[in-house]
């Protein structure tokens, strides 16, 4: 009795019965059911038959018998019966929900946000700040980075990558400033000895290219200097590699361990990196652009590129509006 009154959440059905099958006397209420109707002042029924009624019902029999015993037959109308009439109570409410506006104004909402999800894969929205490197894949190949940028994927580290690294801070030990090369050179690949022998040996032949160049002789006034340009809304890094004092002004260096530009027009594609650095360095420094030259210097070929046809900044702006607009 008590589980039965304790755990409904809404309401609670108490019934009893003064007749069972096979009793000569009838039943008296059970306590809990007298407490009950005297804590809610209801009155109980009083008992009408003085025989059990059950005994005067004539006893019926349908052949065969139901193997699961007589009273299945009924449980099962009874359920069936219950069944039907919630199917028939939720087709009710769903008619009833279809008929108003809450479900369209769902179905709309998610209509709108597969629309959205889609409409986002056809559109890229460009960084705000870009590498200068950068700069010459935008107007290059613009499709090519879009789709980059839809669908960004990680990339494999290259050796190639990690080699410029190295030199690049040993470059900054050799000019005096800060580095950290020997450690860098220490962190070669330990499970691989072959391949950071061959790293360490590449390193080697990049040290000795440059001992032979010119700059080796000189003294930059900037080493590895970052300055950020912006263009339109957007800021491109600008990281110069090294900045040497000359007769005429200054000249801008830009080291690179890959392969020198295969023809006229790849060599016109780089030099937009140093177009951006020229403008850069003017805007930081107040120095004239005519005043600033650049270079390229391919450690790796021991091959210098100094551009005669740079672009300048109107130029660098209708390039860079094209593509961003």
């Amino acid at each position: 009795m008590y589980v039965a009154v304790t755990r409904p959440k809404q309401s609670l059905l108490l019934t009893g019965s003064y007749w069972k099958p096979g009793n000569k006397n009838a039943r008296t209420p059970s306590q809990f059911l007298e407490s009950a109707c005297e804590k809610f002042g209801v009155q109980l029924v009083e008992l009408a038959a003085e025989v059990n009624p059950l005994e005067e019902i004539e006893l019926i029999e349908s052949w065969p018998l139901d193997p699961l015993g007589e009273r299945h037959r009924a449980d099962v109308e009874r359920v069936a019966a219950q069944t039907l009439s919630q199917l028939e109570s939720l087709e009710r409410k769903i008619d009833a929900i279809l008929e108003g506006d809450q479900i369209q104004q769902d179905i709309s909402l998610l209509l709108a946000e597969k629309d959205a999800a889609i409409a986002a894969t056809d559109t890229a929205h460009l960084p705000v700040r870009i590498p200068a490197s950068s700069f010459k894949d935008y107007i290059a190949d613009f499709e090519s980075v879009v789709s980059r940028l839809r669908r960004p994927m990680p990339q494999p580290p290259y050796k190639q990558t990690r080699t410029g690294t190295l030199f690049h801070s040993w470059v900054e030990g050799f000019f005096g400033a800060a580095s950290h090369a020997g450690q860098l050179l220490g962190q070669a690949d330990s499970d691989d000895a072959d391949a950071a022998a061959m790293e360490l040996e590449n390193i080697k032949q990049l040290q000795s290219n440059f001992a032979s160049s010119r700059f080796a002789t000189l003294k930059p006034v900037d080493v590895e200097r970052e300055i950020q340009l912006t263009i339109g809304q957007n800021t491109f890094i600008c990281k110069l590699d090294a900045v040497f004092k000359t007769a005429g002004g200054f000249e801008i260096v830009d080291w690179k361990t890959g392969k020198a530009p295969k023809n006229a027009e790849d060599q016109k594609l780089k030099t937009l990196q140093l177009a951006l650095y020229r403008l850069a360095y003017a805007r930081f420094t107040g120095i004239p652009l005519e005043k600033i030259e650049v270079s390229f210097y391919f450690v790796t070929e021991n091959k210098e590129i100094k551009p005669t046809d740079v672009p300048n900044e109107a130029q660098l702006l209708e390039l860079w509006g094209a593509v961003a607009n």
